[in-house]
């Protein structure tokens, strides 16, 4: 019996590429253009001049949020520096 199997951490691929499957399963689900007036967008903040670039546009829908910030979490556990944000077109339920 190995160390792994003891710690009961067995996987078949690294948690690195867990991730980014996964960050690539929702980019490809979820990502929109731009001229979809999307309210939530994942930008990389790691721009030498202090610029946002958007990495993904998140499609309008109830979790667009949520998706957001799953795939900002996802690209920062990867090694990236992302976030989510609210684009202009962002309108406020109240």
């Amino acid at each position: 019996m190995d160390d792994l199997e003891i710690r009961g951490e067995v996987s078949e691929e690294p948690p690195s590429e867990k991730a980014r499957a996964e960050k690539e399963v929702l980019a490809r689900a979820y990502a929109c253009e731009a001229d979809a007036e999307p309210e939530w967008c994942v930008a990389d903040n790691t721009s030498a001049e202090g610029e946002e670039r958007v990495l993904h546009w998140i499609r309008p829908s109830i979790e667009a949020e949520f998706i957001a910030l799953r795939i900002a979490r996802l690209v920062t556990a990867l090694g990236g520096s992302a976030m989510a944000k609210q684009t202009k077109w962002h309108q406020k339920t109240a």
